[in-house]
């Protein structure tokens, strides 16, 4: 279940989208099912159309942390879901799930080079992950995209996080 947060913002070229999370006691939610384990988008980049070829960080509450990676949907994701291929790639199939402890800053940068895969870092105080989202191509027209909670259940409670955003050309 979707809900956006503002319209799409459109970027034409080269751009790239900051972030900086804090997750704190607010951010925390309890399911008591299998959808604690389904990741929620904190934002992104893709493409202007579709809902394939995109770029997002994701992140999710499990056992009293905050866990924090990559997920992306490569280009041409709504053909291999036609074909039952899942047409994503969430943190565990690249092996980056990052523990974020309450009030801990994460900081990520998004960038999108028409033509090029897009790129994702990640840090905080004690590790920087870069990575390429494999199977993505950034269009000459991006938007960025919102950030919405996953899953089929909502939380018993309104789930609070701070998030700062910056876009910019490069």
């Amino acid at each position: 279940m979707a809900w956006w947060a503002h319209p799409p913002v459109v970027h034409r070229g080269a751009w790239r989208l900051c972030y900086r999370f804090v997750f704190n006691k607010r951010s925390a939610y309890w399911h008591g099912n299998e959808d604690q384990y389904d990741w929620n988008k904190g934002g992104g980049i893709g493409a202007f159309r579709r809902m394939d070829n995109m770029c997002m960080v994701a992140w999710r509450y499990v056992d009293g942390l905050f866990e924090v990676g990559p997920y992306w949907h490569p280009d041409g994701a709504a053909a291999m879901r036609r074909r039952g291929e899942s047409g994503r790639v969430m943190p565990e199939d690249v092996g980056l799930v990052l523990p974020i402890l309450p009030d801990e800053v994460l900081y990520v940068r998004i960038t999108a080079v028409p033509g090029e895969p897009y790129r994702m870092l990640l840090w905080d105080t004690s590790d920087e992950h870069d990575i390429t989202c494999e199977g993505t191509c950034c269009p000459s027209l991006s938007r960025e995209v919102s950030a919405w909670f996953g899953g089929t259940s909502m939380p018993k409670k309104v789930v609070r996080y701070h998030r700062e955003r910056k876009a910019e050309k490069i």
